[in-house]
């Protein structure tokens, strides 16, 4: 069971680092279109943001979003960019949410 446990730990730490690189590559990344300065990976996989989140206008991988988000301090724009759900929206936006433009058969995922 010992080595059961740090296998897990080390998969978890894993994980961390995969969604970190993602937060990177599409939050605080020069040429990304947000503007993300903090940022937390919950235990859960989800992404809290303290600011704006802004990505608009983008081609992702399988038409969805490639951070699931949980909380966004403030606001959330993910219009024009082809998705086809809104798997991976925060449950909480702050401001304001827009997902105009992309082609979603329901509403699904949409922030309370």
């Amino acid at each position: 069971m010992k080595y059961l446990k740090k296998f897990n730990e080390s998969l978890g730490a894993a994980s961390r680092e995969y969604i970190d690189g993602l937060c990177k590559k599409y939050l605080i990344e020069e040429g990304s279109h947000s503007f993300v300065k903090s940022y937390t990976i919950n235990d859960d996989g989800t992404v809290d943001v303290d600011g704006d989140v802004y990505m608009s206008f983008r081609r992702f991988t399988s038409n969805v979003l490639p951070i699931k988000f949980g909380k966004v301090s403030r606001h959330f724009d993910c219009e024009n960019s082809s998705l086809v759900s809104l798997d991976g929206c925060p449950n909480y936006v702050g401001g304001r949410f827009k997902c105009n433009g992309n082609r979603l058969t329901s509403l699904k995922g949409i922030p309370d």
